[in-house]
């Protein structure tokens, strides 16, 4: 009996040792300016942070599609390297290296690599603010912000033992 017990103790001990929480936020749809009925921008976003023991990784990313009159505004976030989630009041803010990409109406485009700074809310309603830095800058040269028209953003948080 003793046995046992020590037993299931342990693997109580380990179960509890191994929990993962994941903290996320993830998306996709049509957003445009706060006083407008029509979307100008598309998006997708995935992020997610898994914790498990003393070791913290990120993966995911983002995509926006802007249009403004003129051009077209590509923005990929690609490698996540800052996220900080608050579920409670759905909240995220992200960053990390990703490129930025303009598109003429004759045909021709400029890459530019840098880092994206976002932050998203899951509130009514949903909105998006993004602001992309060339590499050695410090002033933004595209930002964005609107709300989400058609769509949705879910900012998360699960646990589970593994």
């Amino acid at each position: 009996m003793r046995k046992a017990a020590w037993i299931v103790l342990m693997m109580v001990a380990v179960a509890v040792a191994t929990a993962q929480t994941i903290t996320g936020v993830s998306g996709f749809g049509a957003a445009g300016p706060a006083d407008s009925t029509r979307p100008d921008s598309f998006f997708a976003i995935s992020i997610a942070q898994y914790s498990y023991r003393d070791q913290t990784r990120t993966v995911g990313g983002m995509f926006l599609t802007h249009y403004d009159g003129a051009q077209f505004h590509k923005l990929a976030l690609t490698q996540v390297t800052e996220f900080t989630a608050n579920v409670e009041n759905g909240t995220a803010t992200f960053s990390g290296r990703g490129y930025y990409v303009t598109f003429t109406r004759n045909g021709g485009y400029t890459r530019t690599a840098g880092t994206i700074v976002a932050s998203v809310s899951d509130n009514d309603p949903d909105t998006l603010e993004v602001a992309f830095y060339p590499a050695g800058s410090q002033e933004p040269t595209f930002t964005y912000s609107g709300e989400v028209k058609q769509g949705d953003i879910r900012v998360y948080s699960r646990s589970r033992s593994r």
